[in-house]
């Protein structure tokens, strides 16, 4: 039954990556608390909910930024980070270069 939840919240998420997504919330969202919603993400998805969460949207950005000639403030945005400045820390260090470097390497 958890996992069955564990996989709706997967699904959730998939959906609704570009909003503001915390761990609270969905927990709440499928009954159990925090703790308990986070142990079983992980044991389920090998994972914590909120890497999985960072990936997603990682991932997003680097289709938007090889695909389109949004900005990196718009795809920060898009993608569910309100301070592109976060957007491109973490960006960074998740790929080891910006965003802007990304998109220019990707399309050598």
């Amino acid at each position: 039954m958890m996992i069955c939840k564990i996989q709706m919240a997967v699904g959730y998420i998939q959906e609704h990556f570009g909003e503001n997504l915390t761990v609270n919330d969905l927990a709440e969202h499928y009954g159990m608390s925090p703790n308990y919603f986070s142990s079983m993400f992980k044991k389920e998805m090998s994972r914590s909910a909120v890497n999985y969460i960072t990936e997603l949207r990682i991932n997003q950005a680097r289709e938007l930024l090889y695909h389109s000639e949004l900005s990196v403030v718009d795809i920060s945005k898009k993608v569910g980070y309100e301070d592109s400045q976060y957007f491109f820390r973490v960006f960074k260090k998740y790929l080891g270069m910006t965003p802007l470097q990304y998109r220019e390497e990707s399309r050598k």
